[in-house]
């Protein structure tokens, strides 16, 4: 159509083939169901991402039933029954800590502190990963966020002026980090502080 091509789509396309090929690595360079749990994650934490960045709000089409998903699917990645009830453990930390910090900034500040898109993208994580992970996530996120938005309030005057830093990209940036090194991270955490 001789337009101009955005550097986002060639950007998000090599990312999303990364990230493919890191879960094949990742899942044993076979197509089993850790592999295609990975690939369901890819598909929606990268959609997720770009349109937080860009829009500011995180679609329940994508989120809602990747909850249900890891919730079904959370007996075979995680581990029978107590696989199960990790997941809905992961769920209910996840989405219930930001849900719980959303409804304490609201009342505190009399506004909207985070979206309701942030606590469905926390359940839908908590879903697939389990609540040790999910910790993980939201240790990882806040700690993202903290960082990148001290910097962006440096260099940014709109920035400093309006606040406004969508959490989202930093828990789907969470959430592949922890879908890939949760555990090394985890055991490396306990060993260096127990």
């Amino acid at each position: 159509c001789k337009q101009k091509i955005s550097i986002r789509y060639p950007l998000v396309e090599l990312s999303v083939a990364f990230l493919f090929l890191l879960t094949f690595i990742f899942s044993g360079m076979a197509l089993n169901l850790k592999f295609f749990a990975g690939v369901f994650l890819v598909i929606n934490l990268v959609p997720i991402f770009m349109i937080d960045l860009e829009h500011q709000v995180i679609p329940e089409h994508l989120t809602l039933p990747g909850i249900v998903v890891g919730l079904v699917l959370s007996p075979l990645l995680l581990g029978g029954l107590i696989g199960f009830v990790n997941s809905l453990l992961g769920i209910l930390v996840g989405g219930g800590s930001l849900l719980l910090l959303s409804m304490l900034w609201k009342t505190a500040f009399k506004k909207e502190g985070m979206g309701f898109g942030d606590v469905e993208l926390m359940a839908f994580l908590g879903a697939f990963l389990g609540w040790q992970k999910i910790l993980l996530v939201i240790f990882a996120a806040s700690l993202l966020g903290v960082a990148f938005g001290m910097v962006i309030m440096f260099l940014s005057k709109k920035f400093r002026k309006e606040r406004v830093l969508p959490f989202g990209p930093f828990i789907a940036l969470s959430g592949f980090l922890a879908f890939y090194w949760g555990e090394t991270i985890i055991h490396w955490f306990l060993r260096l502080y127990l």
